[in-house]
């Protein structure tokens, strides 16, 4: 078992492994998706053994038939997955209402006021486990960033094709015009 005792931004993505008691209720994060459906990303504090404050934990995907908790399997006292601390929300963003129970990013001060019961600053992605429940469904933990860089390079290549193209274009009109 893994203490969560002294994690620090410097510690993401460390794995971790846990006993403890989860603790209800559970948040459902809107608009979540895998292969392609539409689902939700079940939200749940879990209290480690010997621990004085909970940890939220992103247990995973649930289609939406299988959001009310009585439609999965209880989870297990064990949990397996990695600290990761919540990123900012893009300006675009929908804003959490946690007076309606909705969620669109992670935020664990704004879901520790929610529910009136510290939890830590960060939270851990549940793995995938031998032997655990079919739901929710846990991503495998590992970062994935995004590589734009082709997509970036052919974009500005085309804008200076572009723009060389109107400049040629202009000297051959001013050209045929003559001064003035």
């Amino acid at each position: 078992m893994t203490s969560l005792a002294g994690v620090g931004p410097g510690d993401a993505w460390r794995r971790v492994s846990l006993e403890g008691v989860w603790e209800e209720p559970e948040l459902l994060l809107q608009s979540r998706t895998w292969n392609g459906r539409a689902g939700f990303d079940v939200l749940a504090s879990f209290r480690p053994s010997g621990a004085a404050v909970s940890v939220l934990v992103n247990r995973g995907w649930v289609e939406p038939a299988r959001s009310a908790p009585d439609a999965r399997p209880t989870p297990p006292a064990a949990l397996e997955g990695v600290v990761r601390f919540p990123s900012e929300p893009g300006p675009l963003a929908a804003d959490n209402d946690p007076a309606r129970g909705i969620w669109f990013h992670i935020d664990p001060e704004a879901v520790a006021a929610h529910l009136g019961r510290p939890l830590l600053p960060f939270y851990v992605q549940a793995a995938p486990a031998a032997g655990a429940p079919d739901w929710p469904r846990a991503r495998p933990p590992e970062p994935r960033f995004r590589n734009d860089h082709l997509q970036y390079a052919l974009t500005w290549f085309a804008l200076a094709g572009a723009v060389a193209i109107l400049y040629l274009v202009w000297r051959r009109r001013a050209g045929r015009e003559g001064p003035r």
